[in-house]
This record gives structure tokens, C-alpha cells and sequence, in this order.
């Protein structure tokens, strides 16, 4: 299977798990696959980022996740001042 054949084949899924990528970023992930295989062991989530996130407060971590899974049962639109202001929130009630 090629590059390109992944590429189209996440681009087109009709479960809900749909990806958007191009060939080359799927190319240059390739290139760091020991570095991002290391990064998922030690963290699940690691993938989603650039650069890996130490996480300082689990408990408003995870607080935060199920706000934001919650959020989006409600398919409410979440962004980056929302989850800035709602970690204030947590950080000062935990």
C-alpha cells in the first residue's frame, strides 16, 4: 500500500474515524516512527501533539477531559480561551 493509498483511505472513512492528512505529513511521521512509538507508550495521547505536554495537574486533566467530552455530546464548539478559563476554574476548586 502506498503514502498515498493510506492517505485516501483514513481521508474517506464513514465511521466517524475520518482523518485529514497530506503524503507528506504522513511521510515525515514515518521518518520519526521509533521517536513517536516511545512517545505513545509513555503517553496514549502523545500523538495528538507537536511537542510532548507534561501534565502538572492530573486531577484538572482529567476534569477537563470529561468537560470537554461533555461539551461535545452537546455539540457545543470548545476553544482555546474556553479551556484556558475553565482550567483557571478547576485549578482554584480542587
Amino acid at each position: 500500500m502506498t503514502q498515498a493509498d493510506v492517505v485516501d483511505y483514513f481521508k474517506n472513512r464513514v465511521d466517524g474515524g475520518a482523518l485529514i492528512f497530506n503524503q507528506s505529513t504522513l511521510s515525515r511521521k514515518c521518518k520519526n516512527q521509533e521517536q513517536l512509538e516511545e512517545q505513545a507508550k509513555l503517553n496514549s495521547s502523545a500523538l495528538s501533539y507537536k511537542c510532548p505536554r507534561i501534565v502538572t495537574c492530573p486531577d484538572v486533566e482529567r476534569a477537563l477531559v470529561l468537560w470537554v467530552k461533555h461539551m461535545e455530546e452537546k455539540h457545543e464548539t470548545i476553544n482555546g480561551p474556553m479551556l484556558r478559563e475553565k482550567r483557571k476554574l478547576l485549578r482554584f476548586s480542587s
